[in-house]
């Protein structure tokens, strides 16, 4: 298990009381992921490729141990179109957007 599965499922172990439904959201999508490890230097896209892949299996197996829901794409719609002028940070109607996003998987759109 990597430190970052251990750190989520903690938090997930210590937020579930048996009482309510838990939905953890990625972070990123493809392109987020792709700009940050670039940012990180990390620019062969190979090694990007296997970064993702080994990011999506650690949210699989989250989801696997702990039963939460994973909500996968809140960028969708953002990226690109919605955001600040450092390209990391979307501005109020990304933010919208994202929330928007969260509200349909909630849903189950």
């Amino acid at each position: 298990m990597t430190a970052i599965q251990t750190n989520l499922t903690s938090i997930v172990n210590e937020l579930d009381n048996g009482k309510r439904e838990i939905y953890v959201a990625k972070f990123y999508n493809d392109a987020v992921a792709r700009a940050m490890l670039t940012d990180k230097g990390i620019t062969d896209s190979g090694e990007q490729d296997t970064m993702i892949t080994n990011s999506d299996a650690i949210y699989a197996a989250l989801a696997a141990d702990t039963g939460v829901t994973i909500i996968e794409d809140i960028w969708d719609g953002v990226w690109g179109e919605y955001m600040s002028s450092d390209d990391i940070h979307p501005v109020a109607a990304g933010y919208e957007v994202m929330a928007e996003n969260i509200l349909n998987a909630l849903a189950g759109e």
